[in-house]
């Protein structure tokens, strides 16, 4: 298991962030040609406490991030978050309560994905910018990151076919490297056979640490295991309504759905201002 960071260490990594700003400011371009815009001092920082203040990981990430902004141009997706409010409200749905770790849960419905209506790039750019969202709003999931389920009750052939194995990748990657955030885990509950022969296809692309992330369960019980259900809503064995806002983070994904320009910005300028 993962060392925690405990409160004192984070206080000294936060003071050690102004200078080291200026510091990667002047490699990344100095070194690399990277020239992040001014107002951007809070996105190096975000980098600076994904790394556990570690500078020369820090750099990695930002040219990391970069790479990841170009690649976005091919994507069938439009980065607006306010096109996807019902798809986020249904499908793609940040829990308010946190893990015992203190980590923020996502949940991806997969039954409630219409891949007809929504295609497989949209779906990514969705879970991209509200986990992009996230990690940029609060500090805490840039300290103590988020887990992800992955609840894939009636699963069905034409959403099998509407995945793109390529996009899936290029999505781990993301994770591999950290653009995405702290992603601790992923749990994958009900999921039919055709998940696994994806999987199979997929790993071969995953380091083993992501890997390790990865869980499988044939039961809410080994869910349990992981996630107190506590924390969950009824439809995943949990005490919670998911209808209520003591399930559903209803103010992030309403803080979400106004960052258009925030996103915007980050598309045309290739780094995000937090």
């Amino acid at each position: 298991m993962e060392k925690l960071l405990q409160e004192p260490e984070w206080n000294e990594i936060e003071k050690a962030i102004p200078p080291q700003i200026k510091e990667i400011r002047s490699i990344l371009e100095d070194k690399y040609g990277i020239v992040i815009p001014c107002h951007c001092d809070e996105f190096i920082a975000r980098c600076l406490r994904l790394k556990d203040g570690k500078k020369d990981k820090a750099i990695k990430l930002i040219k990391h991030f970069q790479t990841t902004m170009v690649g976005f141009r091919e994507w069938d997706a439009t980065m607006q978050p306010s096109l996807y409010e019902t798809f986020v409200r249904n499908v793609v749905i940040p829990l308010s309560q946190k893990d015992s770790h203190g980590r923020r849960i996502f949940v991806f419905r997969t039954e409630m994905w219409d891949p007809q209506l929504t295609n497989f790039d949209e779906l990514l750019a969705a879970l991209w910018m509200c986990a992009q969202f996230i990690t940029a709003e609060y500090k805490d999931a840039q300290h103590s990151g988020f887990v992800t389920i992955w609840d894939f009750s009636n699963f069905s052939l034409q959403q099998a076919w509407a995945v793109n194995q390529w996009r899936l990748i290029s999505l781990m990657k993301w994770v591999q490297n950290g653009v995405a955030g702290r992603i601790k885990g992923f749990h994958l509950i009900f999921q039919p056979r055709i998940i696994s022969v994806i999987y199979a296809g997929v790993k071969p692309f995953f380091k083993e640490k992501l890997r390790k992330r990865i869980h499988f369960h044939n039961s809410l019980e080994t869910l349990h295991q992981h996630v107190n259900p506590q924390c969950l809503p009824e439809f995943l064995g949990g005490v919670l309504n998911h209808e209520e806002d003591k399930c559903i983070d209803k103010l992030s994904i309403k803080k979400l759905f106004q960052q258009d320009d925030f996103f915007k910005e980050m598309i045309n300028s290739g780094f995000p201002s937090k």
